[in-house]
């Protein structure tokens, strides 16, 4: 039986694919009501959206400057209707709601400084605005500067001290930084404000991955799709549980379950492929790819896999015949 290993459970974490449509890696373990436990980085964001500001705070704020799309002449503002539509309310009334609606479709977009500038705008039209302290908190966890997120965090709570969403972010910037144990008490908050949260016994279970304590995880995970049993994210987080406590098996059919057949195939060959099991691997990867042809993630992972096989086969070789 696998030994619980924190390492073990981070690797999977960045490896394992729990969305419906596309593969994409974890980046981050936690996000607010209403999206997955993980966060995901798609492969196909322009390479602007993930930029980091040099100088966030200390740069003047310009509204709605277009942004180009690489190696085009259109913008983003132009392409995306969604994004056209919210910037043509804001235009219209520059409220601090209209500002967080155009903030929400600049994060949904992966263009977080243009997101943040917007959640700024936002409260210098309220600086009372719990929604736009949480999404500022937000965006630098995703940054990966929780530690700069947390005042922001705190004063969400501050300002909204009944919302469920907000006791989340702060439990998830907590968490990042390092304060499991307060963060513990924020997830515990958001039950007792909406004890119907499963986002937070999904956020809870991966805490108590990260802490060593697998059977609590298991406990918090089945709580959190008993809740909500249609979210990919519980059951991808109850296949890391399973996978931590040693049950492969179990995180091989729960994964297979809560997907359709190719993401499933793919998401199968993430977890052999972070247990070390590269031709059990490479046959997942094999089969998600002949279940959909322009699988263009499974056959890269497929090469991989393949190629860490053949290199485990030949230092295996070379070691017999010493």
């Amino acid at each position: 039986m696998m030994i619980f290993n924190r390492a073990f459970v981070a690797a999977f974490a960045v490896t394992l694919t729990a969305c419906a449509t596309h593969a994409r890696p974890m980046s981050s373990y936690f996000v607010k009501q209403g999206t997955p436990t993980v966060s995901y980085d798609d492969p196909d964001t322009p390479k602007h959206a993930a930029a980091k500001p040099a100088k966030v705070a200390a740069d003047p704020l310009t509204e709605h400057s277009p942004r180009l799309l690489p190696d085009s002449g259109t913008t983003v503002e132009h392409t995306d209707k969604a994004l056209s539509d919210a910037l043509k309310k804001v235009h219209a009334a520059g409220t601090a709601a209209n500002h967080l609606a155009v903030a929400a479709q600049y994060r949904r977009l992966r263009i977080l400084d243009r997101a943040f500038d917007e959640a700024t705008l936002a409260l210098k039209r309220d600086g009372r605005s719990a929604a736009a302290f949480e999404q500022r908190a937000q965006i630098w966890r995703e940054w990966g500067f929780p530690q700069l997120g947390l005042p922001d965090a705190q004063r969400a709570v501050f300002f909204a001290p009944r919302s469920a969403s907000a006791q989340n972010t702060l439990g998830t910037v907590l968490q990042s930084v390092g304060q499991t144990e307060a963060a513990r008490g924020a997830f515990m908050h958001v039950l007792d404000l909406d004890p119907s949260a499963g986002y937070a016994w999904s956020n809870l279970c991966y805490l108590s991955l990260l802490t060593g304590n697998t059977a609590r995880a298991l406990d918090e995970c089945a709580a959190a799709v008993r809740d909500e049993p249609g979210s990919q994210t519980a059951h991808a987080n109850t296949a890391l549980s399973y996978a931590a406590a040693g049950r492969v098996q179990e995180a091989r059919q729960e994964l297979l379950a809560s997907s359709n057949p190719a993401d499933g195939a793919f998401n199968v060959g993430m977890l052999y492929l972070a247990l070390g099991h590269y031709q059990l691997a490479e046959e997942s990867f094999r089969t998600a790819s002949d279940l959909r042809p322009n699988f263009s993630a499974a056959i890269t992972r497929r090469r991989q896999a393949a190629n860490l096989a053949a290199a485990e086969l030949d230092s295996h070789d070379h070691s017999s015949s010493r």
